[in-house]
């Protein structure tokens, strides 16, 4: 398997195997332009514009709740603890605007079938299941090189800054706030509109520039680095880098969403039932024990096996069976 950008006669195609009778056309303006150049612009425009728009969304929430702008900018932790959910509105605002909105746009500026270049197609249950046992076997090994993170040094006002990200979190999951709310902006937005933007859209350009293996790794590298949080790029970097080789194995993005929803839900729902003090900060840089990581591995390679296998089969199925448009 593999994508490539072929030259056919007056026009430039993007063989996806995925689409064995119908290769996605670049006959959009940005589709001549580099496309690794493409995807750091596309990068920048998205950290400002989620940034901008989040932080402006979450301060006009605060403000209809009865928040004054001088106390969101004398004590924000006062703010939070009692407007917390507004917050997190304009955060996952943010999310849809800067990331999710931005990401159909520069598809569609790169070919007429935008939903193919995003690799939003149906995805498989099998391939689904197999992806999330992946996960759970892959966690033991990710929370260990969590802990080798942490002894790598980083300036005292950064990790002061990710102390107060992770309490300002904590303090809003601890309140009184709706559990259904907090999965959707927390667990729901950013896993969809995170995985269109980076293993949708960023993904594909960086393997058509880069190649696939370059492609894969540079997307969960630039996925980890996006969060802002140096004291676990490490473990992000991992996890981004499977979710953008889940992207490519299945041809689908909606199987990185939905694994992407899953960690984040279940962080969700530990931070809520445990009141949410501290917890997210142990679960992050918590030690391992060897056996875990050891069995983990195994049946993680197992279920990577298999995930490749059933690809395989759905892709021979498809190229003998009429092929639904994406």
């Amino acid at each position: 398997m593999g994508n490539a950008s072929l030259k056919r006669p007056g026009n430039t195609v993007l063989e996806d195997p995925f689409e064995p009778e119908a290769a996605i056309p670049l006959d959009g303006m940005a589709a001549r332009r580099g496309p690794v150049w493409v995807a750091v612009a596309a990068l920048l425009a998205a950290l400002a514009g989620y940034m901008l728009i989040g932080n402006v969304a979450a301060m006009v929430l605060m403000m209809m709740r009865g928040a004054s702008l001088e106390t969101m900018l004398t004590d924000l932790p006062a703010v939070v603890e009692r407007h917390g959910d507004a917050l997190l509105g304009g955060n996952a605002i943010g999310l849809v605007l800067g990331l999710g909105a931005l990401s159909l746009v520069l598809a569609r500026l790169h070919t007429s079938r935008p939903l193919a270049y995003l690799r939003l197609r149906r995805a498989d249950v099998r391939g689904l299941v197999l992806a999330t046992v992946g996960l759970v076997a892959i966690l033991p090994f990710v929370l260990w090189t969590a802990t080798l993170n942490e002894l790598v040094p980083l300036p005292r006002l950064l990790r002061e800054l990710e102390r107060e990200q992770m309490a300002l979190l904590e303090q809003v999951l601890s309140g009184e706030g709706n559990i259904l709310w907090h999965l959707l902006v927390i667990a729901a937005v950013p896993a969809l509109c995170e995985e269109v933007f980076f293993r949708g859209f960023v993904q594909r350009n960086l393997e058509r520039g880069l190649g696939l293996v370059a492609g894969i790794v540079v997307t969960g590298a630039t996925f980890g680095f996006f969060h802002l949080r140096f004291s676990q790029a490490v473990p992000l970097v991992l996890i981004g880098i499977y979710l953008a080789y889940l992207a490519w194995q299945t041809g689908t993005v909606w199987i990185p969403v939905l694994i992407h929803f899953v960690n984040n839900g279940a962080m969700v729902l530990l931070a809520t039932r445990t009141s949410g003090e501290g917890m997210l900060s142990e679960v992050e840089s918590g030690t391992v024990a060897w056996y875990l990581v050891v069995v983990g591995i195994i049946v993680f390679s197992a279920c990577m096996y298999a995930l490749r296998r059933r690809s395989d089969q759905l892709l021979k199925s498809r190229s003998m069976s009429p092929v639904e448009e994406a």
